[in-house]
Formats: structure tokens, sequence, C-alpha cells
């Protein structure tokens, strides 16, 4: 633990020395504001709810189950963005 900071360090095989991937920890906990920081991709079987605001950078990979919620994030960028128009993602 660490200026209230627990980290979840790595290392390469067999090594004695740790190391960051792609520049970041696996896992940061901030004990002083209950954070979670994932240095990589959160998957889950079951859901993920939160009772505030939600930050997301980056792409959102869901089922049918978020139609909804996408919906009003698309006319949130919209309203911010003007100039930018919204682009799905296909694969």
């Amino acid at each position: 633990m660490n200026s209230n900071r627990m980290y979840f360090l790595s290392g390469g095989t067999n090594s004695e020395s740790w190391s960051q991937v792609n520049g970041q920890w696996p896992l940061t906990l901030h004990t002083d504001s209950n954070r979670a920081q994932f240095g990589g991709s959160l998957d889950t079987a079951g859901s993920i709810s939160s009772s505030g605001n939600m930050s997301i950078s980056g792409y959102i990979t869901a089922g049918s189950t978020i139609t909804g919620i996408l919906l009003r994030l698309r006319a949130a960028w919209h309203a911010a963005r003007p100039e930018r128009p919204f682009r799905e993602r296909t694969q």
C-alpha cells in the first residue's frame, strides 16, 4: 500500500521485478475514495451498475439490453458535440 493506494502488480514469468502492462498496473484500489482503477478491459458475466455517474472512454460492447441507455447517450453526444456526429462501431 502506498499513499492510500493498493496496487496489484504484475511481472514477467520467472521475473523478480514488477512491470506495468501497456503503461498500467493491472488494478489499483484507492482506499481514500473507494475507487477501483483497472489497467485493462473489464469483463463480467453479470451486470454492472452504478448509483452515480459513469465515465467511459472507448467503446461499449453489449447485448440488446443496453439499447435504451445508448439512445440517451447518442442524444447527449449530439447535443454536446454537434460538429462531430456519433458513429457506431461495426465489427
